[in-house]
């Protein structure tokens, strides 16, 4: 897709007929899948699938990506906004790749509807030229802002100031930065795509949204949910255990 070789999203490219050398490429993929004792994949939805893709169901097994919340140091959250001169805005946050299914375009087009708040758009990866031109284009220089892939600790400072975290990608396999923002108790905006509907499934502070209706509009002072999410699934002790199990199965 980034070279545009395909338009089409990745559930469509394993059904739909591709140019000759896509099919030839889908052909070796399946022929080596095929070949396979077991398939690890990090969620029900790469499940799924894979079967579309013409796998046996049960060569498939689910084992999640793990995830231990990292340390960070704790700021004072007023002074950090009061250094990035945003006293009384809502902050947004969204963290990923540049890369066309992040749909960070239609994100940015989006926010010229949100009033008093500001989006900060943590990056790494290509397209930075036509991401600041939608920028410009819409004149959002005082409220969207790119910072070039962060430290962690430094990520994890914005993490604590901000409101809102926002993934309306088009695709994901399980989304590591949706398991960050739900350790750091986060409302979640997410697009309605099957693997972040199977992260978020036991997350309250969240909006799932449709990509005919990008409403980023969220009343977080109203928002006094407590909400324990269960990390525990993706410890990496549980994780480990799990993949050791799976390949003793193979063994026998």
């Amino acid at each position: 897709m980034n070279k545009s070789m395909t338009n089409d999203l990745l559930d469509e490219y394993v059904c739909k007929k591709q140019k000759f050398f896509l099919q030839i490429v889908k052909f070796i993929e399946r022929f080596f899948i095929k070949r396979s004792d077991k398939i690890i994949v990090p969620s029900n939805y790469m499940k799924d699938l894979l079967v579309k893709f013409g796998i046996c169901k049960s060569m498939i097994h689910v084992i999640y990506n793990s995830f231990d919340p990292i340390s960070y140091d704790i700021i004072d959250k007023w002074s950090k906004k009061q250094q990035l001169w945003i006293n009384n805005k809502k902050v947004y946050i969204s963290v990923w790749r540049l890369v066309k299914w992040k749909n960070f375009d239609l994100l940015i087009r989006s926010f010229q509807n949100i009033s008093d708040s500001v989006l900060y758009i943590i990056w790494d990866g290509p397209l930075k030229h036509h991401l600041q031109q939608i920028i410009d284009t819409t004149h959002q220089n005082d409220k969207v802002f790119l910072l070039w892939s962060l430290k962690k600790n430094d990520l994890y400072a914005f993490y604590q100031i901000a409101d809102v975290f926002v993934l309306i990608s088009t695709y994901e396999w399980m989304s590591h930065v949706l398991l960050e923002a739900i350790a750091m108790n986060l409302f979640i905006i997410s697009s309605n795509i099957a693997p972040n509907v199977e992260t978020l499934q036991w997350y309250e502070k969240k909006k799932i949204i449709d990509f005919d209706d990008i409403d980023l509009h969220v009343d977080v002072k109203k928002l006094h949910i407590n909400s324990l999410f269960n990390l525990m699934k993706y410890d990496f002790e549980k994780i480990y255990k799990d993949l050791f199990f799976s390949f003793l199965n193979i063994w026998k």
